[in-house]
């Protein structure tokens, strides 16, 4: 094997590590815990890791905003201005002691329902939000 081969290889087994790892919603420590334990290689640095985990986040970003743009233009030409949506949110952790949480909105149309817009809500973002209306 070359190796142009090689490292292109080894790239593509780095990059489907990460992705099967990031899947189980297990980080890039325990993932390294884990194949010390089993007497297996490092898998990779954390450098390199964060560039794979970054690449991932990107493409799937690009992927879902395209996704979410295309339904709703559909939405927009099937139903006009009175289309009906479902929101929803949640937070990290339950209880007020979580920083982090989503909200997404959905079509209501029976089985076919589609995500249409995802937030990402920090709880830092409320305060500097407060913070803008006084209420600080």
């Amino acid at each position: 094997m070359q190796l142009s081969g090689l490292l292109s290889a080894t790239v593509y087994i780095i990059g489907k590590t990460t992705k099967s790892v990031k899947d189980t919603g297990v980080q890039g420590e325990t993932a390294t815990r884990f194949l010390a334990s089993m007497n297996m290689p490092q898998p990779m640095r954390t450098s390199s890791w964060n560039r794979h985990i970054t690449v991932i986040h990107e493409a799937t970003n690009t992927v879902a905003f395209a996704n979410m743009k295309e339904v709703a233009a559909d939405l927009k030409k099937k139903s006009g201005k009175k289309a009906t949506v479902s929101c929803d949110g949640t937070w990290q952790r339950r209880g007020f002691a979580s920083k982090n949480g989503v909200a997404t909105a959905i079509t209501v149309d029976g089985s076919n329902s589609k995500v249409i817009d995802v937030e990402i809500e920090h709880q830092s973002l409320c305060h500097v939000g407060e913070a803008v209306r006084g209420e600080v």
